[in-house]
């Protein structure tokens, strides 16, 4: 099938328009990850468990645009990827609130 250059042209602006769409969303993603542990820092272990849920949801939400989707994330997302895979577990949850309460902050990098 051929194409002309102006279909081609419609397509590149769908494109570009989608591929600014995702970077907005990544964008809300990243800055409700940054919320959300600064209100943990706040609050006592048993208070933080609907942060936990959420991050474990937008984990999840990240994963599926990673590895199903190809998408590509920046490294602060890989990161957060990589480290809160098993968020659902209480004792992962234990580790990071006290992370987290020591100052640790995000994005975190290979040496957290």
């Amino acid at each position: 099938m051929q194409y002309t250059w102006t279909e081609f042209e419609q397509r590149l602006i769908i494109h570009r328009d989608v591929k600014i769409d995702i970077s907005r969303m990544l964008f809300k993603y990243e800055t409700q990850i940054k919320e959300y542990i600064d209100k943990i820092q706040q609050l006592t272990f048993e208070e933080t468990a609907p942060l936990f849920d959420e991050l474990y949801e937008i984990q999840g939400y990240l994963s599926v645009a990673k590895y199903k989707y190809h998408l590509e994330i920046k490294e602060e997302l890989d990161w957060f990827l990589y480290h809160f895979e098993r968020a659902d577990e209480n004792d992962v949850r234990a580790y990071w609130y006290s992370r987290f309460c020591k100052g640790i902050i995000w994005p975190f990098n290979e040496g957290s």
